[in-house]
């Protein structure tokens, strides 16, 4: 007995007889690598098609209508950034949106500045690559908590640390003899100045105390009169 075409498995170069299910063998029903939509080569999500041609087959549409590829890559002239969104990468995306919301001093197109891998922090002794304004990561997280917290930048912060030696302005220790990390900065907490450097037990001892300078008077003359 002859057999027909339509006993044999649909894939390319596959002589099987054995059906398995939807005109292919158990082999390439179960392990396709390819969308098995022809000239389609995107690669294989669930039941022989790409993610694509599966909800198509999902919701019953048709799988051999034309697919709207995107672009790879995005849509402004000289960029070849990955694309991201709306034929741009993510970089213009966000260019797009800024405009969108009123920012009259960008160009869609414009020159995007790069990095110099060979930059480094503006920190004495850091090695470090620049991440943003003259900082590397770690130092410039630094720097914009102490300009949101304390209104100082990490420059000053470095100076005032320089002036006091390292030392904690109240007990006179040294930085690396009041545990890890630096110093604090103690602030006004009704102006919110930044006044001097303190170690972390003289820094929550004011706090405790609430700056109260009649009780901190008092705890002196305790301490006197128990010695």
């Amino acid at each position: 007995m002859k057999t027909s075409d339509r006993d044999l498995c649909s894939s390319e170069d596959c002589d099987s007889e054995k059906i398995y299910a939807r005109g292919l063998c158990r082999r390439h029903y179960r392990s396709p690598k390819e969308c098995s939509i022809k000239e389609c080569h995107e690669s294989h999500y669930a039941k022989t098609y790409c993610s694509l041609h599966y909800q198509r087959d999902k919701n019953n549409l048709n799988l051999n209508a034309p697919v709207a590829r995107r672009e790879p890559v995005c849509i402004i002239e000289d960029c070849d950034k990955k694309h991201h969104s709306r034929g741009l990468c993510a970089t213009h995306t966000s260019r797009r949106r800024l405009i969108e919301l009123g920012n009259t001093d960008l160009e869609i197109g414009s020159t995007i500045r790069t990095k110099d891998p060979t930059r480094r922090c503006s920190i004495a002794g850091c090695n470090l690559q620049y991440y943003a304004k003259t900082y590397c990561v770690a130092h410039y997280d630094k720097h914009r908590k102490m300009k949101e917290q304390y209104g100082i930048t990490l420059e000053q912060y470095l100076k005032m640390r320089q002036e006091q030696d390292s030392r904690c302005f109240l007990c006179q220790r040294k930085e690396d003899e009041v545990g890890k990390g630096m110093l604090a900065v103690d602030h006004n907490h009704h102006s919110g100045d930044a006044r001097k450097l303190l170690c972390s037990k003289c820094n929550v001892g004011l706090g405790m105390f609430e700056e109260n300078s009649a009780v901190l008077a008092k705890a002196i003359e305790y301490i006197e009169m128990h010695r």
